[in-house]
């Protein structure tokens, strides 16, 4: 019988362990879910109690850069792995908990790796009992990258308004619904005149802002069609009551689900006043250029009929056509005044057609040309006066004709100016040569270049103005009006040209013109200048009647 019950006690005991084997294994499977949740959560968990880490899991072995979970709990304090600059207030926090005493359950702080990196970490602490006594649990997560973004987005802020304050421009905050003033920048107050106070929180109609009080519901129907603003002109009204010319621009920004104005203006009441300035200017430098042209023209008409009777009497009488003269000397006389009445014609000639060409009332008559055709003319009209001077004219010109368009008569009245001034200002025994050729842009350019006396930068400057001499040895000893080049660049850009003076002084000339190739087949009439028109009634000496003359 007692060896029946000891065999039942040993087969009791036996079930018994077999339980506790089971619950321990039951145990362990739970200790070791648990270790596996706590080791992947995203959140490092440590318990500690000041000195060394009393339990971590595997995020915050992760965090701080750790080998293993051995080398986080080796560590000789759980304080040490805080910023040097949060030390103090992680310690107090931890001591505080395990004392008992009040500490905040949710703050930020900074740790360091095990690499040197600070990371930014969210924690939340509690007070737990941890193997039978007190001890702080803390979770900690990474928000480095948050903290960056708050960073980046202050930097923003704080340069945006830095650039609202510093701006040269004022610029304005106000409610799209009732126009209330939000914000001012220092500018407006500097170019406005009104202070902040005065601004802040009331509406532009509050203060009498607008000079136009219509402009406020012109600005809103604008915005509300295309969406923003640029260049509207608008008057604003200083405190002094002066009123100042501004152009804005505005936008619309959407803040806290409450529509803003966000405008940028500019005062341009001194450049409207200069534009007004200017525009007086002009309108009585082109009723002045009105007046002159009518004075040309009617001078013209006045000078030139009796200085066609002078020209044609002289000649008459320089040229003895009734019979020799008793008095050779008045036969002198009289060439000296045919030879001056036709220079003078000429001025007069020059004067209109440049006035003509500033004015754009001179008509280009285009026609099919060929640049020997035209050399060759223009050379015959001058070659008796270069070989007087003593003088070579050579031409260049490539073997196949250069055909283009131009109106003869004034493109022959170019080159002929240029071939003046080449055969002025050329010394005995020089050379002149024009030429012609292509351009790479489907042009024609012509040329005249000298051994002549040449002229400086600031010289070519002054020639180019007119009335403008270079005063010399051979300027003094030829005649001329300074009109010759600035007539020839007028008509040049009339064709659509350019004219090109290149000289040094000692080192000769060279003025290339340079043409399209073609002229606009028509253009329409322009308007001509009232009072008389002026034409030319030479007498001609051979039939004894008149000739007009274009």
């Amino acid at each position: 019988m007692t060896d029946q019950i000891t065999v039942l006690d040993a087969a009791a005991r036996i079930r018994e362990l077999e339980q506790e084997v089971a619950r321990l294994r039951a145990a362990q499977s739970a200790a070791s879910q648990l270790d596996s949740i706590l080791d992947n959560s995203p959140q490092a968990i440590m318990i500690h109690r000041g000195a060394a880490p009393l339990y971590v899991n595997m995020s915050f072995v992760r965090l701080l850069g750790l080998n293993s979970r051995e080398e986080a709990l080796n560590l000789p304090s759980s304080i040490d792995v805080a910023h040097p600059e949060d030390r103090a207030f992680v310690l107090g926090q931890g001591e505080a908990r395990v004392a008992g005493r009040d500490f905040l359950q949710h703050f930020e702080a900074r740790v360091v790796t095990m690499q040197g990196m600070t990371v930014w970490v969210d924690c939340y602490a509690s007070r737990i009992l941890w193997e039978g006594a007190p001890a702080s649990l803390v979770t900690m997560t990474d928000i480095s990258l948050r903290k960056k973004i708050e960073e980046a987005q202050r930097r923003s802020e704080k340069l945006l308004a830095t650039v609202f304050q510093l701006s040269p421009d004022p610029i304005t905050l106000t409610t799209m619904k009732d126009g209330r003033y939000i914000d001012v920048n220092d500018a407006f107050t500097k170019a406005l005149g009104w202070k902040r106070a005065d601004v802040i929180g009331r509406t532009a109609t509050e203060i009498g802002f607008w000079e136009d009080t219509d402009f406020r519901q012109r600005m809103v129907e604008a915005l509300k069609r295309d969406g923003y603003i640029r260049g509207m002109s608008s008057q604003v009204r200083q405190p002094n009551g002066e009123v100042r010319d501004f152009i804005y621009s505005i936008d619309i920004i959407q803040f806290e689900e409450e529509s803003l104005l966000l405008g940028i203006g500019r005062d341009v009441t001194e450049l409207r006043r200069g534009a007004d300035r200017l525009r007086e200017s002009m309108e009585s430098a082109e009723l002045a250029n009105r007046a002159k042209t009518e004075f040309l023209a009617n001078m013209s008409h006045e000078l030139r009929t009796p200085l066609n009777a002078i020209l044609g009497f002289s000649e008459i009488i320089g040229g003895e056509m009734f019979g020799p003269n008793a008095r050779p000397r008045y036969v002198d006389y009289a060439k000296d005044i045919y030879s001056s009445g036709r220079m003078l014609l000429q001025i007069i000639d020059d004067l209109l057609d440049l006035s003509r060409v500033e004015h754009g009332k001179l008509e280009l008559h285009a026609e099919k040309l060929t640049a020997g055709d035209v050399i060759d003319g223009c050379l015959r009209l001058v070659d008796n006066r270069a070989r007087e001077a003593r003088l070579r004219i050579a031409t260049d010109l490539p073997d196949a004709p250069l055909a283009f368009e131009a109106d003869p008569l004034r493109l022959r009245q170019v080159l002929l100016n240029l071939l003046t001034n080449a055969i002025k200002f050329t010394p005995a025994g020089g050379s002149i040569t024009i030429g012609a050729r292509k351009t790479d842009t489907a042009g024609i350019a012509f040329y005249v270049a000298d051994t002549g006396i040449g002229m400086s930068a600031a010289e070519i400057q002054l020639a180019l103005e007119p009335f403008g001499q270079v005063a010399n040895a051979m300027t003094r000893a030829h005649t001329g009006a300074g009109l010759g080049v600035p007539l020839a660049k007028g008509l040049t850009e009339l064709h659509g040209g350019k004219l090109l003076i290149e000289s040094e002084p000692g080192a000769g000339t060279r003025v290339t013109v340079t043409l399209p190739e073609t002229q606009p087949k028509a253009s329409p009439a322009l308007p001509q200048p009232s009072g008389p028109i002026p034409m030319e009634l030479p007498i001609n000496v051979t039939t004894g009647g008149f000739t007009a003359r274009r």
